[in-house]
């Protein structure tokens, strides 16, 4: 009998929180005392690296797609083959970077790729959120911090030069990450998209943590009796996440108030 594949994390992270809307919603209707997921330790999200092509392996890469002869639309199904495997496509994509001696990257970073120099070239957040689809332009703001903060170092440089006359160099786009073809060829790493990381919360306000483009996890785990008791709360957008992580922290707090009362009351007898 052939091994069951073990589930990636964020299928796992993806189930729990399927459960744990259903079972709040059977606590709600009284079918159940309490929420079983509750407490549970469920994987951290492990994102992947993402990669962006530098300007020459995207002028390279644009050459040899116009350099393919036989662009057609694209059929399902081969009529000496019948289906087409769904990975046809994507290693047809990787054969087209090795000819063009572009490292290898997903379809998923032509995304990023856009949107990296789109930010270079001078595009708003809120025009690039809506073009890419994100829920908010604070989500693009999150995964792309690093390119607007470059913008802002710019945008000093430029009024310091206006106001103060003074002769302060304009960073360049990126310019710590994109390397020329011949380094980018001996760098194995390149420019690192990291997942937003919350700023360092007060004490007992739990903590929010962005899953994906509309997932958002709230956690609130406070210690009683020397015991850690952790619950879990999801939203879509990160303002609905702290307001249930508010809620969830003002009925959580009241149980504990009410545990060390009736412990007080115990010693007491």
């Amino acid at each position: 009998m052939a091994k069951r594949r073990p589930q990636g994390d964020g299928m796992v992270r993806g189930i729990h929180m399927m459960l744990h809307e259903a079972l709040d919603a059977a606590v709600k209707e009284r079918l159940i005392v309490r929420n079983p997921t509750n407490g549970t330790t469920v994987p951290k999200p492990n994102y992947p690296d993402k990669q962006v092509l530098d300007d020459g392996q995207l002028e390279r890469f644009l050459g040899m797609i116009e350099a393919y002869p036989d662009w057609r639309d694209f059929f399902y199904t081969e009529c000496m083959t019948g289906l087409r495997h769904p990975s046809a496509v994507y290693h047809r994509f990787q054969k087209i970077l090795e000819r063009a001696n572009c490292k290898r990257v997903r379809f998923h970073d032509l995304r990023h790729t856009f949107a990296t120099m789109a930010l270079e070239n001078g595009m708003d957040i809120k025009t690039l959120s809506a073009m890419i689809g994100h829920v908010s332009a604070e989500t693009t703001l999150n995964i792309y911090s690093h390119i607007t903060d470059t913008m802002q170092q710019q945008a000093a440089a430029r009024i310091d030069r206006v106001i103060a006359g003074a002769d302060t160099p304009i960073p360049e786009p990126n310019a710590t990450d994109k390397a020329s073809d011949s380094e980018a060829d001996n760098q194995p790493t390149e420019p690192k998209f990291e997942p937003y990381k919350g700023k360092i919360r007060k004490p007992g306000t739990g903590c929010v943590t962005m899953i994906n483009d509309h997932l958002y996890e709230g956690r609130f785990s406070p210690r009683v009796n020397g015991k850690r008791i952790a619950k879990n709360i999801y939203a879509t957008t990160r303002e609905e996440c702290e307001e249930k992580l508010k809620a969830l922290i003002a009925e959580m707090k009241k149980e504990i108030a009410e545990i060390k009362a009736g412990e007080k009351a115990t010693n007491k007898g």
